[in-house]
């Protein structure tokens, strides 16, 4: 190896995380387009993880590293697409043991606080049991309800169930799963819920047709979250006009059905109706604020991950822990405690572990657009966005020494706009004083002015 290249580490070395993750992903793709047994993917594993350790010290170590990565990722994507089972509620539908729409009780355990909505409330059912014709089945899955109630009378009705988290109910009504009539090119419909690990849905039209049959304990962290977010929504639902009611209960806790038509259309109309989904952005931008408010009552790193990083998952269990939420979540805690750790510069380090954990948790999410774009999206800023900004710096603080005697050759205007962001002439005069040498240089005539002013 020649000396120029002697003392550079290996990309590898640099980015180990982010080159897992890619070999994870390879092996869900491998797995994905060749059919081979569960057994083979997960032997290989094995087998390449045995390798590793046994020439732990060779170069050429690193190569059995890939290829165990692959198949682990193989292996998991397998397990996660194995056959359903016999009793899920999705395999009875989709074999027509229960005929789509026809009449079912079905007892289970809710998921969450029934979501409020303005002509009714909607709630996920972890599904135990189903009552269909004269059977009674052991079964699994969940169900998702929406329970219309557009007269006050029937909302009072609800409202006495006291549905909580963990409540057990018996609900009648008609699920489906099938397919709708939808615009070409729009994702399916069954697609859609199982991305959302729902199997069937329905609706109801009376409280008649719930039964609440008991109160289990559940993580009571959970319930009570739930709680002050339904606090909230009603507090918003009370004190405000509809229209700004349902703008904060849509852009701040995750709710879009308090969202009038109107309103709806404005935002649609101008492109900026994501702005009221909770999204990455919105958790990114709320962890931000968090973290800049709690570094005015503590300077130690590791206080500001845990408060900052505490906030920010609850804040994503309240607003309904769907996955874009929970994925933009793992990424700010990650990439927050790699600047605890004082890893600030291995920014696709952080970025490939990020989507280890998420696709070791969720293999399939890999071929979902929301993985992708938030992905491809990230990515883009660190591997682009934070070279740029930092050649940007260079040549904004340039000073003269052994490795850069002259100064960058590029513009006048990109000097000067670059020297405006990032020079600052009382540094320089501290830098200068502690060099045996002496030089003046020549920077925008505007400098110190915009220094003295800010």
């Amino acid at each position: 190896m020649s000396s120029s290249h002697a003392g550079k580490p290996r990309n590898f070395s640099l980015y180990p995380l982010l080159w897992l993750a890619v070999c994870f992903s390879a092996g869900i793709l491998l797995a994905y387009f060749l059919a081979f047994d569960l057994k083979i993917s997960g032997g290989f594993c094995l087998f390449c993880a045995i390798l590793t350790l046994v020439f732990i010290k060779r170069k050429f170590v690193t190569v059995f590293v890939f290829a165990a990565f692959v198949f682990c990722g193989a292996f998991v994507f397998q397990i996660e697409n194995q056959p359903v089972a016999a009793n899920r509620l999705r395999k009875l539908y989709d074999e027509k043991r229960i005929k789509s729409g026809e009449l079912v009780k079905i007892e289970g355990v809710l998921q969450g606080k029934p979501e409020l909505s303005v002509n009714g409330l909607s709630f996920v059912l972890k599904a135990e049991k189903a009552f269909y014709k004269d059977s009674e089945l052991d079964v699994t899955g969940k169900v998702k309800f929406f329970a219309a109630a557009e007269t006050e009378e029937i909302k009072d009705l609800y409202a006495q169930m006291n549905l909580q988290y963990g409540s057990r109910i018996r609900v009648a009504g008609n699920p489906r799963r099938e397919e709708s009539f939808m615009n070409p090119g729009v994702v399916s419909r069954l697609k859609i819920l199982e991305e959302q690990g729902i199997d069937v849905a329905a609706n109801i039209n009376s409280p008649l047709l719930i039964e609440k049959l008991a109160d289990e304990k559940l993580f009571s962290p959970l319930a009570w979250i739930y709680e002050q977010r339904q606090n909230l929504i009603i507090e918003f639902r009370d004190k405000f006009t509809v229209s700004t009611a349902g703008i904060l209960i849509a852009s701040l806790l995750g709710n879009k059905y308090f969202l009038d038509k109107p309103t709806s259309n404005v935002f649609r109309e101008g492109g900026t109706f994501h702005v009221l989904v909770i999204s990455g952005l919105h958790i990114t931008f709320i962890g931000g604020l968090t973290l800049l408010l709690v570094r005015f009552f503590t300077n130690k790193r590791l206080s500001q991950f845990v408060l900052a990083s505490a906030f920010l998952w609850i804040y994503g269990f309240a607003v309904g822990a769907e996955i874009p939420v929970i994925r933009a979540c793992v990424t700010f805690t990650v990439l927050l405690f790699s600047q605890v750790v004082f890893r600030g510069g291995t920014l696709l380090n952080s970025l490939g572990l990020c989507a280890l954990a998420m696709l070791v948790w969720r293999p399939g999410d890999l071929f979902t657009a929301s993985f992708q774009l938030t992905f491809a999206s990230v990515l883009a800023i660190i591997a682009a966005g934070f070279p740029l900004i930092e050649n940007l710096r260079k040549i904004g603080n340039w000073t003269p020494s052994a490795e850069t005697p002259f100064p960058p050759r590029v513009p006048v205007w990109l000097k000067r706009f670059c020297e405006t962001l990032y020079w600052r002439e009382s540094a320089w005069e501290i830098q200068s004083k502690q060099q045996i040498w002496s030089a003046k240089l020549f920077k925008s005539p505007y400098l110190k002015w915009l220094e003295a002013k800010g």
